[in-house]
């Protein structure tokens, strides 16, 4: 660090540069500014003491305000440049009247935050000064995460602060992006036009839909507006098939239409006996004499000894492989686009005939037009021609339609009425309806509750369904006999479930073993793999009631669960799909509240809700929100498992007991159900026999256990 100049000799120096003729200012810009100097040591001096030069002047009293002045206009010139710099790259656009889905699914804001700090430092370090509280925080994840922290809002939605005059720019302003975010979603919406034609005229789509409602209250009742607010709506989602599926595989809409049983011009065939459904899946005989149902249930024998039993053996649950698989279905993360919502009401036969149509169009196929007759005048109709020339015949082709059991019902009864039409479009040839697997399972558990715990007769027994729900859900009796809902249903088969089976371990050990009397003292034994690996075969053989068009099957089957995360557990139906991802957000997520809760304005954005989650996805990453969830740990049943226990050790329901009697007896509902499989394209289902069952958040969390 150099030192001081004495004054005799700043007197000397001052008086050679005034015999000179020189001024120190002078002396100094010289030295800086001539190219013929840079390399005199004065001026390195200067170069290397800048900052110390610079600092003096500021802390002079004589020059502090012209050099903030200078900084001022520095900082002023260096941050125009920046900014005209970053504004200069297309990439950092955003035109809200030409907004396309790519501009929204690829936005990443800590690229662009690399970026900015990578073309233009002295902005971002500007920034960092600026929004940062103690420390200057280099990578930007500090800055990212005050911007929120900037402005506030008063509770009209105005900033705070500010004058008269600034709350109207900010009120213009606040108008501005409400125009900007109405053109970004008409933009985007004529966007998915294209898209979901592009995708249906694949013919490598299926179609899932569903109806939804959807109550637009009134606030104020008037003669126009007495209706019932209720508005019954149909979603619908266009789902890509996957797994090799190509369009020659469903090119044979002709073939089946000879093979099928609604062909008014084939002979009457008998009908085939439901054992035959055992032949799907012909398998050949096992080495352990089980079958491929029983293998599966020895395996969950297992996991639940394991994962719920004593804590003794939690440690080989790691090690217990997955059950087998029939055919297994590659994980591929599913592509889909929302279709644009109809106001068509799908609960009935019009309605479908009307929604499947809809959809049709929207994918860009149908059929063909006949040839316009060239003396038309009528604008309409030209109109219309040219419109439906556009479309791809899907009449050789099979299209695959998801969907929940209430609309397979009335689909059923669609295509018995259609099937006298002369036309393949009329009577809806290409059509084949897959049953969603997540309506399937609400309704087996909805089954089971009117099997078992309906009847009020079926409630007496100590060993009923019902007897076990008042150990473990002893205040929630009422609502489980009459109307439990899908979710409380699932978790008391699925926990009673798991419990019966820990009691037959704990009684089949002790068969084995009177020592054994319970699963600790089974545990303590240290019982060998092959050992449980053998009990489990056996309690699947014993202690469980046991049962008694090729590459189209193939589509089918491979493509009826889709997997939207991506994972070895994220496979779903496609109408849990249709339910989670479509409805849900449609009606609740994104359906708008206030002015915006129109039923125009829901079918608008009806396509855009794909678009609204990437966005919410997006604004989580980018501002470190991705740890918050609306999943829930599961809840600890150690002791709601204990007291089941010890209650079916006192009742002893996997035990023989000669001379027990039981007060109900199970009626067959296979039986039963086989009537109504064949005559339910033909009957009429009252309104309380419908399987249409209403859909809650909370029924849709279930997938995820």
């Amino acid at each position: 660090m150099s030192t001081y100049t004495s004054q005799s000799q700043v007197a000397r120096i001052a008086h050679t540069l005034s015999t000179e003729k020189v001024t120190a200012s002078d002396f100094i810009l010289t030295l800086l500014e001539q190219e013929s100097l840079k390399d005199h040591e004065c001026t390195a001096d200067l170069l290397d003491n800048a900052q110390r030069i610079v600092k003096a002047f500021s802390q002079n009293s004589g020059s502090t305000e012209s050099m903030y002045a200078w900084a001022r206009q520095t900082i002023q010139t260096k941050t125009t440049e920046a900014i005209k710099l970053l504004t200069a790259n297309d990439a950092w656009h955003f035109n809200a009247e030409h907004a396309s889905a790519s501009d929204l699914e690829d936005f990443k804001i800590e690229q662009m935050a690399g970026d900015m700090k990578t073309l233009a430092p002295d902005l971002w370090a500007l920034l960092q000064i600026l929004f940062s509280r103690d420390e200057i925080d280099i990578d930007g994840d500090q800055v990212m995460a005050d911007l929120s922290e900037v402005d506030e809002f008063d509770e009209s939605g105005e900033f705070a602060g500010g004058g008269k005059h600034a709350k109207a720019k900010r009120r213009e302003r606040m108008r501005n992006i409400k125009t900007a975010i109405r053109r970004a979603i008409h933009s985007l919406s004529a966007e998915t036009v294209d898209t979901l034609r592009d995708m249906g005229q694949t013919l490598l789509v299926g179609y899932a839909y569903d109806n939804f409602d959807i109550n637009f209250p009134t606030l104020v009742p008037t003669i126009e507006k007495a209706a019932d607010p209720l508005t019954h709506l149909t979603s619908g989602a266009l789902i890509y098939l996957e797994h090799g599926v190509v369009r020659e595989d469903l090119e044979c809409s002709e073939e089946l239409w000879k093979k099928s049983p609604l062909n008014p011009y084939l002979p009457a065939r008998p009908s085939q006996p439901s054992h035959n459904l055992n032949n799907l899946h012909p398998e050949a005989d096992h080495p352990s004499g089980l079958t491929r149902r029983e293998r599966w249930n020895a395996w969950k024998f297992q996991s639940d000894l394991y994962e719920h039993g004593d804590p003794a053996f939690s440690s080989r649950l790691e090690a217990l492989t997955l059950p087998e698989s029939v055919e297994q279905i590659p994980i591929v993360k599913m592509r889909y686009a929302p279709a644009r919502s109809m106001d068509i009401n799908q609960s009935t036969h019009a309605g479908n005939i009307s929604a499947v149509e809809n959809l049709l169009s929207q994918g860009g196929v149908g059929a063909l037009p006949s040839p316009l007759n060239p003396l038309e005048k009528d604008p309409a109709k030209i109109a219309q021609f040219k419109r439906t020339r556009q479309l791809v015949s899907v009449l050789k082709y099979i299209v695959l339609f998801f969907g929940d059991l209430g609309t397979y019902e009335r689909v059923q009864g669609v295509l018995l009425r259609r099937s006298i039409e002369g036309t393949p479009w009329l009577r809806h040839q290409f059509m084949v309806f897959v049953m969603g697997f997540f309506h399937l399972k609400m309704a087996c558990a909805d089954a089971i509750w009117r099997i078992f715990i309906e009847p009020k007769q079926g409630r007496l027994d100590q060993n009923s369904l019902m007897a076990y729900v008042t150990q473990i859900r002893p205040r929630e009796t009422g609502k489980i006999g009459s109307n439990p809902g899908f979710r409380r249903m699932h978790e008391v088969i699925r926990h009673i479930g798991i419990v019966l089976r820990l009691d037959a371990w704990r009684v089949e050990a002790q068969r084995r073993n009177p020592a054994w009397t319970s699963l600790e003292i089974f545990a303590k034994a240290r019982p060998s793999e092959q050992l449980i690996s053998d009990m489990a075969n056996h309690l699947a053989a014993q202690y469980v009631a046991g049962g008694d068009v090729d590459i189209l099957r193939r589509a089918v089957r491979l493509n009826s669960p889709v997997n939207p995360t991506e994972t070895i557990e994220g496979f779903r139906g496609v109408d849990w799909v249709e339910e989670s991802m479509i409805n849900l957000y449609t009606k609740h997520t994104f359906g708008g509240s206030g002015s915006n809760d129109t039923k125009a304005r829901v079918i608008e954005e009806s396509t855009l809700i794909k678009i609204y989650h990437s966005c919410h996805r997006t604004i989580e990453r980018n501002f470190g929100l991705t740890e918050l969830s609306r999943r829930h740990a599961p809840p600890n049943m150690k002791k709601t498992f204990e007291k089941m226990l010890t209650y079916l050790r006192e009742q002893q329901p996997n035990e023989h007991k000669a001379g027990r009697t039981s007060t109900h007896n199970i009626p067959d509902m296979l039986d039963k159900g086989q009537h109504i499989v064949y005559n339910i394209a033909d009957r009429s289902v009252p309104e309380d026999d419908s399987v249409d069952q209403s859909i809650e958040d909370e029924d849709l969390a279930v997938e995820h256990t």
